[in-house]
């Protein structure tokens, strides 16, 4: 399928939503997470105007704390918890293995970001 218009990156999040409302299975927050996260960083990187691909996580986040240093830092932590979700079968910290509470963390700080991205001008 070829696309007409860009990818709206608020899809990721509609859908990050549905998998973790159907259900608390750990595979489902575990997409879920990362498929918020990527949704919400989409939307930064386009806000910040970076699109060098180098180690443009930590640049987009360093950018954003120049000027909004919480915005950054609840991308940090949704950053982390990505990671927990996409590469750590079975966290080191016995805290980051409750998938439901992370959910719950992740869904709180991506709600306050994207209303704090929505507001952001067009670049920043």
């Amino acid at each position: 399928m070829l696309a007409d218009a860009p990818y709206n990156p608020r899809r990721n999040l509609e859908l990050a939503r549905t998998l973790a409302n159907e259900t608390s299975d750990e595979a489902r927050l575990r997409a879920a997470v990362s498929r918020g996260y990527y949704g919400l960083f989409l939307i930064a990187r386009e806000k910040t105007g970076i699109v060098e691909h180098r180690d443009i996580h930590r640049r987009v986040i360093a950018t954003l704390s120049v000027g909004y240093p919480r915005l950054a830092t609840r991308l940090g932590q949704m950053r982390y918890l990505r990671e927990l979700a996409d590469y750590q079968p079975l966290p080191s910290q016995v805290r980051d293995r409750d998938w439901i509470a992370n959910w719950q963390s992740f869904s709180l700080w991506a709600t306050e970001a994207l209303s704090t991205l929505e507001a952001l001008p067009e670049r920043i």
